[in-house]
């Protein structure tokens, strides 16, 4: 969340030392008390959006799906009533304290 960036590796050789039992139970416990506190931080001081932009996601998918096969107007259906009545279901959840 500080970098915008997901790095699945970052922490690789540590996480192999833990597994190869080089850390007690005491410590690994203190380590990730301590990462869950300043994820928290991080996440309230945040300033990426709460929710991803989905519409955005959709057309970046549609573009790499289009660069790959071709034109792909006669397989996507864009309904827009469809999504109005998802946001009227949605808002009628939040009305009633289900969402």
């Amino acid at each position: 969340m500080v970098e915008h960036d997901l790095d699945l590796e970052r922490n690789r050789e540590q996480l192999k030392s833990i597994r190869r039992g080089e850390w007690t139970l005491e410590q690994i416990e203190t380590h990730f008390e301590a990462k869950e506190r300043a994820l928290e931080n991080t996440y309230a001081t945040s300033t990426l959006p709460h929710a991803p932009d989905e519409e955005r996601i959709k057309g970046v998918l549609l573009g790499c799906l289009e660069m790959h096969f071709g034109s792909l107007e006669g397989a996507v259906r864009r309904d827009a009533s469809v999504a109005r009545l998802v946001g009227e279901i949605q808002d009628v959840l939040a009305r009633y304290g289900a969402a």
